[in-house]
């Protein structure tokens, strides 16, 4: 039977999802699914609204509007929905489980509370795990490697969420569960972007060890940013000159942080510190330069959020000085995106500006009149930081720069109306 059309359309959508337009690729994928789906081709219908979701699900990292990130978490479930029920019809058990954790994934997107989506993600982990278990026992690397990455990425978006410190040690647990596995398996079968997403996915849950332990008088985050160093020097070499720069903005992006961590943590010296400072801010630069290749505005948005988070906390204010506005303008406007839903990345949005003017607001290099705009500012961003991240263990940094800006203000302003 010939399906000249179908193919056609199909390698059109691939072109398209390899230059990072989603939303194009979803609609040429959705008109060769339909043309199966009219064919009574099942199985081949099935991959391809499955695929529909993926592409779906990428698109929330490139949407530009509220509107449209809402739109492709809707048409992501619908796709994965159909593609569920295809794949039970034609008896792909395994296939039906990994469109449920899909589903389960996107829909803790647009969860109407941090508790609800928590619930989601968490679903969506216990659902990949499920079918990790299955490929392995059926001796499907590729599937394994795959259930396990999506695995790791439902809990690193379960962690903004937790509420309390016990809450991040049992998501950090089931980290901890899979060790090693999905790093080494990416590894033997040489998937590069599983390895990449794995690597990424890992190190930012592992940083969350700071909100449930001690971690000055642990050594546990220590040994966690060692491994990352030997991982991403593994990495690099493993890859040589690969090119995804979705995967690498996201190797990059994590490496940054951990190089920023260390030196401002484990480093012995002023000389040290500020050699672990600058790799990691070179790194940040680098995965910025990837994250805008790949229209990413989920990773650009903790991208410029660290590089110049890191970068005031180390002093290295005319650096800040240089990019600051410019900065805080895309990170505004990619923002918007995520407004109306309850994403960690909108909380980063505005918790920059916030952090930035609350702090400007306490030099005395300004005037009073200027001092007084600034920590007004930092008050409103602050706020908006913390509309759904209220009861979150993370609306802690919110809640400080909320703190220091209203400090400002009673301290600048002259009426007790003003103050008030």
């Amino acid at each position: 039977m010939k399906r000249e059309i179908e193919e056609s359309l199909l390698e059109k959508a691939r072109i398209e999802e390899k230059n990072y337009n989603f939303e194009e690729a979803a609609e040429l994928y959705e008109q060769a699914a339909e043309i199966f789906l009219n064919k009574n081709l099942k199985k081949e219908a099935a991959k391809t609204f499955n695929q529909l979701g993926l592409v779906y699900l990428y698109a929330l990292e490139t949407a530009k509007t509220s509107e449209t990130f809402i739109s492709n978490c809707k048409n992501g479930i619908k796709a994965y929905e159909i593609a569920k029920k295809l794949f039970n019809q034609v008896g792909y058990r395994l296939n039906v489980l990994e469109c449920e954790a899909n589903i389960f994934y996107i829909n803790g997107f647009i969860s109407g509370s941090l508790t609800e989506a928590t619930k989601s993600f968490n679903n969506s982990y216990e659902l990949f795990i499920e079918s990790s278990k299955y490929y392995e026992q059926e001796d499907n690397k590729e599937g394994t490697v795959r259930t396990l990455s999506g695995g790791l990425r439902s809990l690193s978006y379960a962690l903004p969420n937790c509420k309390t410190s016990l809450e991040v040690k049992e998501i950090l647990q089931k980290v901890n569960q899979l060790g090693d596995k999905p790093w080494k398996l990416s590894k033997e079968i040489k998937a590069f972007r599983y390895l990449g997403t794995i690597f990424f996915f890992e190190t930012l849950s592992r940083f969350w060890v700071i909100y449930a332990i001690n971690f000055k008088s642990n050594d546990r985050f220590y040994k966690y940013l060692k491994n990352i160093f030997l991982r991403f020097k593994e990495f690099s070499e493993l890859v040589g000159r690969w090119d995804d720069p979705r995967v690498l903005g996201m190797v990059f992006s994590a490496s940054g942080n951990a190089y920023c961590a260390y030196g401002n943590h484990y480093a012995k010296d002023e000389k040290e510190q500020g050699e672990y400072i600058d790799k990691g801010i070179e790194l940040f630069e680098k995965a910025l330069i990837f994250a805008k290749k790949a229209k990413n505005s989920f990773l650009i948005i903790q991208c410029i959020f660290w590089l110049n988070w890191w970068a005031f906390f180390n002093r290295r204010l005319k650096y800040v000085q240089k990019r600051i506005f410019k900065d805080v303008n895309e990170l505004l406007n990619l923002g918007k995106a995520y407004m109306d839903t309850p994403s960690f990345v909108y909380y980063l949005t505005n918790l920059l500006p916030a952090f930035y003017y609350a702090n400007i607001a306490q030099m005395n290099m300004f005037t009073t009149r200027q001092r007084i705009s600034y920590a007004k500012k930092g008050v409103e961003y602050a706020k908006k930081s913390l509309k759904f991240f209220s009861n979150a263990h993370m609306g802690i940094k919110a809640l400080l720069m909320l703190t220091y800006s209203y400090s400002q203000l009673t301290a600048l302003t002259t009426s007790k109306e003003e103050q008030e």
